[in-house]
């Protein structure tokens, strides 16, 4: 197929990426599969991206562009920063599990993308005006968002390799049997709520965190 650069935008390219990846994961993705995704030579991408690095970067960028725009639409009219600091947070992690396959290329390619870097030069000016410092804001930041993809990670549950009896199960079989503590746990009401443990676990931090 010959190539036809002019038909494609970063735009498009990282879009159909996204439901690639979306689709099939990362183990699975190719140029050669996202160029047969857009209908052009695998080569046109070449064009607008010079490597598979540069889109992963693109995509990340992507998905920091839809953390900004929640940060826009839902920000809390607060002079609280504990408060301003959490909104992001939840936006960014209902982002990660409407994308739970582009977690991995998130949580591991470098942090500097024009989006990332714009909405935390926001949040910083936005937590300083709350009275938080920039110092001690941009650690609270990077705690934050490991915090919230970490804890994503655990929500999605799907172990490298795969699995063939839910942690349920699992759990069941051995806790009484093994690990008696474990099962008093389980018997007085632990259960499996990824939402309030979310929520539960972002405000200790910011609680803990001093200005």
């Amino acid at each position: 197929m010959t190539p036809a650069p002019s038909v494609l935008s970063v735009p498009r390219i990282v879009n159909q990426a996204i439901g690639l990846l979306d689709r099939e994961g990362v183990e699975r993705f190719s140029m050669r599969r996202l160029g047969h995704e857009l209908g052009v030579d695998p080569m046109a991408i070449y064009h607008h991206l010079p490597n598979k690095a540069a889109l992963f970067d693109a995509v990340v960028d992507a998905l920091w562009g839809m953390a900004a725009e929640s940060v826009a639409a839902e920000a809390p009219a607060s002079d609280d920063w504990r408060a301003l600091a959490a909104v992001p947070m939840r936006g960014l992690r209902r982002i990660l599990l409407e994308h739970p396959r582009l977690v991995p290329v998130l949580a591991t390619r470098p942090a500097v993308t024009p989006a990332l870097l714009g909405l935390t030069d926001e949040l910083v000016g936005r937590l300083a005006s709350a009275g938080l410092p920039p110092a001690s804001a941009m650690p609270l930041l990077d705690c934050l968002v490991g915090f919230t993809v970490g804890k994503v990670q655990g929500e999605l549950r799907e172990p490298v390799g795969g699995t063939d009896v839910a942690p349920e199960d699992a759990y069941a079989a051995v806790l009484a049997e093994r690990f008696p503590r474990l099962a008093a746990a389980f018997a007085a009401g632990y259960d499996w709520a990824p939402e309030e443990q979310f929520e539960r676990g972002l405000a200790a931090l910011l609680a803990g965190w001093a200005a």
